[in-house]
């Protein structure tokens, strides 16, 4: 059951005479007496912040879930992209009473009333009360949906933000991400594909069809591939997969599937036909092929350098998922999903499991024991390979990508701009990122990073969380 959050944000923090008082349980100001931010949650269990903004005025982030479940998905304006200020008075009180409305699609309008009152204790922590009404007007039809209302819902901020050190790269367009060793390889909505050193923050372009040397927008050192090979048949899949130190890719200027070396740039090897899905293995590129007609489908076990097919095995259409622990292959057919192993010798596929992996969006992530993705409802899913137990983990809002390492998986939450760890079936670290629409990898070094574009600036950039808050 999809739930619908409406947030109202902004980024804000305590205002100095706010902050004084007895010590309490969270730090009233930092280095030089400045006050500091605030982080905490409502009672709905979505994270919250507080910052400054000047000497008396506060900037808010706050999510609220409106309660109704029927509302269609592509109606759930964020409305965390409506920045909201306000002026905090002498005894640490301040309130909102705002009403906007945010634009939609095909004359489609949002009209949201927000009401929030909170004031700040003694001890520099702050409390209060959160109220969300929310109505649809829908431009052809011309009417207004049923009010969506929250409620009174209460909320308390009485910790710093969980941050710290970001390494941050501006890059054009950047879309996806596939982890190489401790560095990442970077897609963009261009199709130039980019090497980010996780040192020095350093960005390579790779292949012919990558931005040229010199272009303002993106700092990188450009390497000519070799001549290009005659076009195929267009491939339509964002698969990245790094392996044996180089990149395969989807190559702009042919439509190909080629591999690019990551330490030259230069292209070594290409594959003449259409394939639908991909995925780096240890020592192998995993891949599913098909032909300009899509009415068959192989599931191959490739050559990681020449791109040779060393095994194949007929399959229905689907997704290959290498995990720590084995290769999966997850089809999709009229009467529901299954999840097979598959022996990665001889591509004998076993016993399926009867679940649904979406053959579209985010890839499945596997895990030591599990296959995580998200469902068609957006919710994050996984079974355990040992019994083929299907669970949903509850998360406070909806995840908008996940990706995973040996023994767990990290979300990325738009609306409550944070990313959690789960391990298990269970959250066990949050930590908050800055605002934007981020897709989602963690480098075998056990970095996570980010790529999209910041929600107030629209700045396009690539982030590596700081390890010292997303180990620690």
């Amino acid at each position: 059951m999809r739930t619908w959050v409406l947030v109202l944000a902004g980024v804000g923090a305590l205002v100095a005479a706010a902050c004084g008082g007895s010590e309490g349980s969270a730090p009233r100001a930092g280095a030089g007496g400045e006050p500091v931010s605030l982080g905490g949650e409502t009672e709905q269990g979505l994270r919250l912040r507080i910052d400054r903004v000047g000497d008396r005025a506060v900037r808010l982030r706050f999510p609220a879930d409106c309660g109704r479940d029927d509302r269609p998905a592509d109606e759930a304006t964020s409305l965390h992209r409506h920045r909201i200020e306000t002026e905090v008075d002498g005894d640490g009180r301040f309130s909102v009473d705002e009403s906007y409305e945010e634009d939609g699609t095909d004359g489609d309008e949002e009209h949201v009333e927000v009401r929030i009152q909170g004031a700040f204790a003694e001890d520099g922590t702050a409390t209060g009360t959160l109220e969300v009404t929310s109505r649809w007007w829908n431009g052809q039809s011309r009417e207004f949906s049923d009010d969506c209302e929250s409620g009174s819902v209460g909320w308390t901020a009485d910790q710093p933000p969980v941050e710290g050190d970001d390494l941050v790269v501006p890059l054009t367009d950047p879309v996806w991400l596939a982890p190489a060793g401790a560095d990442v390889v970077v897609t963009s909505e261009s199709g130039a594909v980019v090497r980010v050193d996780a040192a020095t923050g350093e960005a390579r372009a790779l292949g012919d069809g990558a931005p040229t040397e010199g272009d303002p927008n993106v700092p990188t050192t450009v390497v000519a591939g070799a001549a290009a090979p005659p076009a195929t048949a267009p491939v339509w899949m964002r698969d990245v997969a790094a392996v044996a130190g180089g990149v395969w890719m989807v190559d702009p200027a042919t439509g190909a599937v080629s591999r690019f070396e990551l330490a030259d740039g230069a292209r070594t090897a290409t594959i003449d036909q259409p394939l639908d899905d991909m995925a780096a293995g240890p020592d192998a590129l995993w891949t599913v092929s098909t032909n300009v007609f899509k009415t068959g489908y192989a599931l191959e076990r490739r050559d990681p350098v020449s791109g040779a097919v060393l095994a194949s095995t007929p399959v229905q259409r689907g997704r290959v998922i290498v995990a720590p622990t084995g290769v999966w292959y997850a089809d999709s057919t009229w009467d529901g999903g299954r999840l097979s192993p598959v022996d990665p010798a001889t591509l004998a596929i076993g016993p399926p499991f009867d679940v649904d992996i979406a053959l579209s969006g985010e890839d499945p992530v596997g895990t030591n024991d599990r296959i995580w993705w998200l469902d068609v409802e957006q919710r994050l899913t996984s079974i355990e390979m040992a019994g083929g137990r299907t669970a949903t983990v509850d998360l406070p809002s909806e995840p908008d990508a996940v990706a995973g390492d040996t023994t767990g998986v990290w979300t990325v939450h738009e609306q409550e701009a944070v990313a959690r760890r789960v391990e298990g079936g269970r959250v066990v670290r949050t930590v908050d990122v800055p605002d934007g629409f981020w897709n989602v990898a963690v480098t075998a070094d056990g970095a996570v990073w980010l790529a999209g574009r910041g929600a107030e600036a629209k700045e396009p950039r690539v982030v590596r969380l700081d390890p010292a808050v997303t180990t620690g």
